[in-house]
């Protein structure tokens, strides 16, 4: 993590800075996801990259369930897109109701 600032920079201001690089740099992408920030802040608190495995196996978990949960309804569609498939189904669209 950033244990080569320890006693450089106080503790507290490298976790704002975590935090704030990553939310700069997710609103940057256009792609924010709060538990990113989470994320930067459990590394500057001085967890190792081991911790990195048991948070991608939660996300693939909470993305299979999202795709299972809404692919039942036949009016909703996660993802929206497949690669691969070269025509993605139609998606109710809500922005018109």
């Amino acid at each position: 993590a950033m244990s080569y600032l320890d006693g450089v920079i106080p503790l507290y201001i490298r976790q704002a800075m975590a935090v704030a690089f990553s939310v700069a740099a997710m609103s940057r992408l256009g792609c924010i996801h709060p538990p990113a920030g989470a994320a930067s802040l459990l590394f500057v608190q001085g967890r190792t990259w081991s911790h990195i495995v048991p948070m991608l196996m939660a996300n693939v978990l909470c993305i299979i369930a999202a795709a299972l949960w809404n692919n039942l309804n036949d009016k909703r569609q996660y993802p929206t897109y497949y690669w691969g498939i070269s025509k993605p189904k139609k998606v109710l669209d809500v922005s018109k109701h």
